[in-house]
């Protein structure tokens, strides 16, 4: 099992996208925002794990 995947961070950005995505219909503007929190998360969490990509 990766790193990535037991990362707390990279755990609450799914979470996050997958409400992003359950919203977008009914709150755009709401999801986009979270949409970027969670890929700012997991950003974060493969530069934590070490596997960012240059």
């Amino acid at each position: 099992m990766s790193t990535l995947s037991k990362n707390p961070a990279a755990s609450q950005a799914r979470r996050i996208a997958v409400n992003a995505y359950s919203r977008r219909e009914r709150e755009p503007v709401a999801a986009f925002h979270q949409w970027e929190l969670a890929a700012n998360l997991l950003r974060l969490a493969h530069m934590a794990a070490g596997t960012a990509s240059q």
